[in-house]
């Protein structure tokens, strides 16, 4: 992975007005937007979007329309198995962006980005909605960007900042 200087990004407080997100959809359509927006270089290291879970799934789904590239998903839960239009993850050289509705305290996402890691990407950017500060300071020490655009002092539930957060259920293969 370059030695590209890791950062945070958190949305200063005018550019995110909002109470709580409707769903994830509407989650995954202000993440794009801000994504598009921040210059992340995409170009020439070919952009991937894989999804770490069910719900990540659905806010994802909103950055491969705005990148114009296809829906991954890597679940942990049950195993690492891995979902997409080929038959293996290939991030290789490539902007990664790892995708979740929400950072709680930050044990999947570190899974996933250690499994990221080692396929060598040229840039990893982790991608949430909200994430807890605390698990968002560590996981920024993992990746190249890591984009949380709400980052609540107050509460430890992500599931807080959606009016509609349903449970996602897996089905084991």
């Amino acid at each position: 992975m370059n030695s590209i200087i890791t950062s945070i990004w958190a949305a200063p407080k005018n550019r995110i007005n909002i109470q709580a997100f409707h769903d994830r959809t509407e989650a995954g359509d202000h993440l794009a937007n801000l994504l598009l927006e921040s210059q992340i270089p995409t170009g020439e290291y070919s952009p991937i979007v894989v999804a770490t879970s069910g719900g990540g799934v659905l806010v994802a789904a909103s950055v491969t329309k705005a990148f114009n590239v296809p829906l991954n998903m890597l679940d942990i839960h049950h195993g690492t198995k891995y979902w997409g239009q080929s038959s293996a993850l290939d991030v290789k050289e490539r902007t990664v962006f790892l995708v979740d509705d929400g950072i709680t305290t930050g044990s999947t996402m570190r899974t996933a980005i250690k499994i990221i890691k080692s396929m060598g990407p040229a840039y990893l950017v982790v991608a949430a909605p909200v994430g807890i500060p605390s698990s968002c300071d560590n996981i920024a020490k993992l990746v190249n960007l890591l984009f949380v655009p709400v980052q609540p002092q107050k509460g430890r539930d992500v599931a807080l900042w959606y009016d509609d957060f349903p449970r996602i259920e897996k089905k084991r293969s």
